[in-house]
């Protein structure tokens, strides 16, 4: 357990999907959207959080890949 990384519960194949703990504060995606003008010590520290949490998953030896739409 780590304080920026959600716990995956179970996945979903129909329909695809991947069912997590539920998180108080919404998502990261959701924050920034509706927060577009944040001071740059917000974003290092969203950015630092980020980063913390998949060096821990990277510790645990667990393999990920994020897919960024352009």
């Amino acid at each position: 357990v780590h304080e920026n990384v959600v716990n995956l519960i179970g996945v979903c194949l129909n329909p695809l999907c991947l069912v997590t703990e539920y998180y108080k504060n919404s998502s990261l995606d959701k924050y920034l959207q509706n927060n577009p003008n944040l001071p740059e010590n917000v974003i290092k520290s969203i950015i630092i959080g980020i980063i913390k949490g998949m060096r821990h998953l990277v510790n645990l030896i667990i393999f990920f890949r994020i897919n960024i739409p352009f």
